[in-house]
Order: C-alpha cells, then structure tokens, then sequence
C-alpha cells in the first residue's frame, strides 16, 4: 500500500534552482518555487546551501510573490554554470523554527568562454572552429551554433554550414565544429570576426538549460589557432670534436 504523506500546513520547497540574475555567469540568487504562499503568522526566515563543497547561509530576499521567493547569495567570484547542491528552508511558523531540507538543481545557462578558427592550409577542404564553453553541454547537432558578426563586432555575417560537430576536449567542454567554405572556396569564419550564442540556438547544457533567458549572451572575438610547424629531420653533432655534443640541427 501507497502511503502519501500530506504537506504540512507552511511553506516547504517545491522546486529550487540557483541562478544569475546580473549575468556574469557566477550564481548569485536562488529562484524558489514554494509549495504553498506564506499566510498571516508565517514568515521566510532563511536558507541554509550547500556549494562547491562549503555551506552558506543568507536571509537576504530579493523578491516575494506568492509562490515565488528569490533569495540572494554570495558565493566565490567564479564562473560556475551548473552548480548543484542541497538547501534548507527555514521559517518562523507562529513563533517556532521550522525547517525543511531539499536539493536545488541548476538553472543557469551555459556560456562561451572562447571561440578559435583553426589555420588555414593550402591543402585545407573545410574550416574548424573551436568553442569552449562554461560547463559540458549536450550533442549540439549541426546547427550552427553562434550569430556571426563581422570585425567591426556589428554587422552580421553569412551563417556557415556546419558538416560534423564533436567533442574535441571534455575536460575543457571544448567542441570542433567542421566548418564547409562557401561557393567561391572561402573561408567564412575568420579571426576577427565576433561570436555570439544563438538564444534561439540548439545548445543545451545537461541539466536541460538552453541559452535564451534573463542575460543577452556577450560576444566573443574569435582568435586564430595557429598549427604548429611540423619537424622534419633533426641531429645532434659534436661540432667542436672534444667529445660532447654541442650542435643541433632542426629542419622543419
């Protein structure tokens, strides 16, 4: 037999997700869904979470609305886009503590931290870019994943057709997109030129976050990645003839 326990007669936590409301990509509230409004005799008192292995405590509220309770935080000033953790809710139900655990998931979308086109070769048949996101994001497909603008970071460019999309560094969440040129042979992602994330975009962190939200996406300028020059042949000699080696030769 199924027993359900009926919710108690205050406030518990029905959904919890940490967010960035000034979108610099660091968390700084936590967006509560409650169970039910804080009536007469009942008041939001705290909560108590848990991040990056440390416990922090605030009683700060941004906003209280029904159902809808938004509590600043302060954690550490880095870029953590998909934090998770547990939290506590603690209330003052006429005159007693009350108090109800819970976890809270994340609710911050994923950003772009860099955006590099590799060196083009004379033998080169298609470009690749290199984006490096803020946390590990699901399979993006081939949808092109940026609004291209040219070097003046304002004029908007031709969308590239994107010919495979995969994982080239997980610990790093660094994608290469396999880039085609267009109808002439050129190249139409340049360093220069700016990268912006698509809001209407197919890239989703694992959580489920897309990138349309409360933050605009800043533009990324895109950097050249130099390939590195390949060493043919290399020796060492003893040019002085005492015995030691003291030359090095290197054809590249």
């Amino acid at each position: 037999q199924l027993n359900i326990e009926e919710l108690p007669p205050w406030p518990i936590i029905d959904v919890a997700k940490i967010v960035d409301l000034d979108c610099d990509h660091i968390p700084d509230a936590m967006d509560i869904t409650l169970s039910s409004e804080y009536t007469e005799n009942q008041k939001f008192t705290s909560i108590t979470f848990t991040y990056e292995n440390k416990e922090y405590t605030s009683n700060v509220v941004k906003s209280l609305s029904g159902r809808s309770l938004i509590v600043n935080i302060d954690v550490p000033k880095e870029i953590v886009t998909n934090a998770t953790g547990k939290i506590t809710l603690t209330s003052n139900i006429q005159g007693q503590v009350k108090e109800v655990n819970d976890s809270y998931a994340d609710g911050m979308p994923p950003a772009l931290l860099s955006a590099t086109v590799l060196e083009r070769q004379d033998t080169s048949t298609t470009d690749h870019l290199y984006l490096q996101f803020s946390e590990p994001i699901s399979a993006p497909g081939t949808n092109f994943p940026l609004l291209l603008y040219g070097t003046d970071k304002t004029t908007r460019a031709a969308t590239p057709t994107v010919l495979s999309a995969k994982l080239y560094n997980e610990a790093k969440n660094i994608w290469d997109f396999e880039i085609a040129f267009d109808a002439a042979n050129n190249s139409l992602v340049n360093a220069g030129m700016w990268g912006q994330l698509d809001p209407a975009g197919t890239i989703n962190d694992l959580n489920g976050n897309g990138v349309a939200g409360v933050c605009t996406p800043e533009k990324v300028e895109i950097l050249l990645k130099i390939l590195p020059i390949p060493m043919i042949y290399a020796v060492i000699t003893d040019k002085k003839q005492n015995g030691y080696a003291s030359h090095v030769d290197v054809t590249f």
